[in-house]
Order: C-alpha cells, then sequence, then structure tokens
C-alpha cells in the first residue's frame, strides 16, 4: 500500500517538475525574444543618433528625431526591466525544479528501501514455509 502511495507521489512530482520545466522553457524563449528587441531598439537608437549628426536637419525634423531617441532610451531601460523580471523568475523556476526533483529522489529511496523490505519479508515467509516443510517431512520419514 505504501509502495502505491509513494509510487502515486513520484507520478505527481514528475508532472509538477515537467510542467515547471516547460514554463522555464517559456521563460527563457521570452529573454531571448527580449534581448533580441534591446539590440533591435539599440540599433535604431545609433541609427538614429547618426541621422542626426549626418548633416543639416530642419526644425521639424530635429525635433522628431529627438523625440524618436527619447522614445528608444526609454523602450530600451522598459525591455531591460522586463528581461530583469524574467531573468529572476527563471532563477525561481530552477530553485523549484531542484527542490522538486530532491523530493522525487527522497520518494524513491524511500521506495526502495520500502520495497526491499517487502521483498526481505517475502523471503522470511518463504524460508518459514521450507522450514516447516522439512520438518513435516522429516516427521513423516521417521
Amino acid at each position: 500500500m505504501l509502495i502505491k502511495r509513494l509510487k502515486r507521489l513520484i507520478e505527481i512530482k514528475e508532472k509538477k517538475k515537467e510542467e515547471k520545466e516547460r514554463l522555464l522553457k517559456e521563460v527563457m524563449e521570452s529573454i531571448k525574444r527580449t534581448e533580441k528587441e534591446i539590440k533591435k531598439a539599440r540599433e535604431d537608437y545609433e541609427n538614429a543618433h547618426k541621422s542626426l549628426s549626418r548633416g543639416i536637419i530642419e526644425g521639424g525634423d530635429f525635433s522628431q528625431l529627438k523625440d524618436y531617441l527619447f522614445y528608444l532610451e526609454e523602450k530600451e531601460i522598459e525591455l531591460e526591466k522586463e528581461k530583469l523580471g524574467l531573468s529572476k523568475r527563471a532563477n525561481e523556476l530552477k530553485k523549484e525544479i531542484l527542490l522538486i526533483y530532491r523530493e522525487i529522489r527522497k520518494l524513491e529511496i524511500l521506495r526502495d528501501k520500502e520495497l526491499s523490505a517487502e521483498r526481505k519479508e517475502e523471503l522470511k515467509k518463504l524460508q518459514k514455509r521450507l522450514d516447516e516443510s522439512a520438518l513435516r517431512s522429516k516427521e513423516n520419514l521417521l
């Protein structure tokens, strides 16, 4: 009975671990996408800054370009914050996966010990029956 419970607990923990691993994979993909967006924002900023320093710009264009540069700076800051949050979430998930793995390992050890104890008990019963059978056959011979 205990062995069945332990097996069921192990199955549940395995499913939980798989779910956390799936979430971790999604978070890591989000981090990669965010890094690409950060890279693109930096490239856009550099390109806009280069066009600002290239030549004579009229007042309206200068204002638009300046606003665009501010927008890109803000976007990069927001993306960096998002990446930081995603990285924290990824670290939390890694810790949770490690804890679940340890729990699974402990449950497997308990299950194995219980199986071993059960086998020993069965062997004792078998040996007892064999001894009784041997005694009966010895009595019958006498």
